[in-house]
C-alpha cells in the first residue's frame, strides 16, 4: 500500500474514534478535538491529526450554521 494511505490497523482505529467524536459535537456542540485527538494520536502522526481535524471542525461547523441559518 502507498505511504498516502493509512493501514487497515489504523482505519479500523480512526473510524471509531471520529464517530465517537462527532457524536459528542452532534450532543453538544463542541468537543471533536478533545475525543478524537487524542486516541489519533496514538496511531497517527500528530502534525497530520490537528490539521485534518481542524478541517473537518470548520466544515461541520459551516454545514450546522447553514442549515440553522433561518431560525
Amino acid at each position: 500500500m502507498s505511504e498516502f494511505w493509512p493501514s487497515l490497523q489504523v482505519l479500523l482505529l480512526a473510524e471509531p474514534a471520529v464517530a465517537l467524536a462527532y457524536l459528542v459535537y452532534g450532543l453538544v456542540g463542541f468537543g471533536t478535538t478533545l475525543v478524537a485527538a487524542p486516541l489519533l494520536a496514538h496511531v497517527l502522526p500528530v502534525s497530520t491529526v490537528i490539521p485534518t481535524l481542524a478541517l473537518t471542525d470548520f466544515l461541520a461547523s459551516v454545514g450546522h450554521g447553514w442549515r440553522q441559518r433561518a431560525q
